[in-house]
């Protein structure tokens, strides 16, 4: 089932709005107090614990980043891959005429070996 075509009730995005963000305020407030409340746990210790948490976003962010960058480069056809217009000729005479001796570099190959 699905929502669309429902008629919008007046208010109801604001109070969902305002429930959740009671949630996550209650979540926060039962983080906070787990860590203080805990008499093993030192303040060091929960002040790593944000820290590490706050740099794994980071760093995730930053990976997802760099592909969709990565991504958009060979998009737009700048890329790192250089292939030769020999190479396409060599593997194109490979499949059509196999047995032949052909120069890539400089090595001699025989086609279809």
């Amino acid at each position: 089932m699905t929502i669309e075509g429902r008629p919008d009730i007046i208010g109801s995005k604001e109070f969902n709005d305002k429930i959740y963000q009671q949630a996550r305020r209650d979540r926060l407030t039962d983080m906070i107090g787990d860590y203080l409340g805990d008499e093993d746990v030192t303040p060091q210790q929960f002040y790593d614990d944000l820290i590490k948490e706050v740099d794994s976003w980071v760093e995730y962010h930053q990976r997802n980043l760099d592909r969709a960058v990565e991504f958009r480069t060979l998009v737009n056809g700048k890329n790192n891959y250089e292939i030769k217009v020999s190479q396409f000729l060599a593997e194109d005479r490979i499949t059509n005429y196999s047995g032949d001796v052909i120069k890539i570099g400089e090595d001699p190959v025989i086609l279809g070996a």
